[in-house]
């Protein structure tokens, strides 16, 4: 059989494009939406099942940060790291606010809402607007992240890189929640900050990111207050 060139052509090309596709994975953009939540928590399964519903809108970047603070009632969290705690601690003493609670979901980094309350939830990611284009790239175990601005910036934007679990169930033996075999969604297990950016030139920054789970990106102002932007990696 005599093969045709441009037949051989057409498919030494297509075959080359697939494998750049493969390796070069892209992201997506989308609202951040932080809950804070722990398997200790009677009130949260609620929210922990609205944080799953809120997984299927590409638009929206959920994680949930699990809180060590309620351990102390029976049950201590599996997934719970006290930088969590810290963080949500954080946020309110940045907001004057006098406690901390679970369930709490924090959109962008500034509307503040119990973790149940769908409806302020959704209107506050509706509302929330960034004027940055963040994309991240994988390039094998290099990941290359990219950032402009169509309007002038403040400075001092942290660069955290966050990793997560997209699902796992956990069997509660103790505590509030015993008995009950729960599923979690964007179990955050590692958050860090891997740099800052002055927003005055576009942002091009390269870090090592290995392993198969999904990688996010967060440009936020210190504090923490607003975040300005967030891309996910699948």
């Amino acid at each position: 059989m005599k093969l045709n060139l441009s037949t051989v052509l057409a498919a030494s090309l297509l075959s080359s494009s697939l494998f750049a596709t493969a390796s070069l994975a892209q992201s997506t953009q989308g609202v951040l939406v932080e809950l804070f939540t722990s398997q200790g928590c009677s009130s949260c399964p609620p929210a922990d099942a609205f944080l799953a519903d809120l997984t299927q809108d590409q638009g929206v970047i959920p994680l949930a940060l699990h809180v060590d603070y309620w351990d102390y009632i029976g049950w201590s969290d599996t997934f719970a790291q006290e930088k969590f705690t810290k963080r949500q601690r954080k946020y309110a003493k940045m907001n004057a606010d006098r406690m901390v609670y679970t369930p709490q979901m924090i959109v962008a980094g500034q509307m503040r809402v119990k973790g149940h309350d769908s409806a302020s939830v959704l209107s506050g990611i509706a509302a929330a607007k960034s004027p940055i284009t963040l994309t991240l790239t994988r390039q094998g175990d290099q990941l290359l992240i990219s950032a402009s601005s169509d309007q002038p910036l403040p400075g001092d934007i942290l660069v955290d890189l966050v990793r997560y679990f997209p699902k796992m169930t956990v069997t509660i033996e103790r505590g509030e929640n015993r008995g009950q075999a729960i599923s979690y969604h964007n179990i955050v297990t590692s958050w860090q900050n891997i740099g800052e950016w002055t927003g005055k030139a576009p942002l091009a920054m390269t870090t090592r990111a290995t392993g198969d789970d999904p990688i996010v990106v967060i440009l936020q102002q210190d504090g923490p207050g607003a975040v300005l932007a967030s891309a996910v990696l699948k």
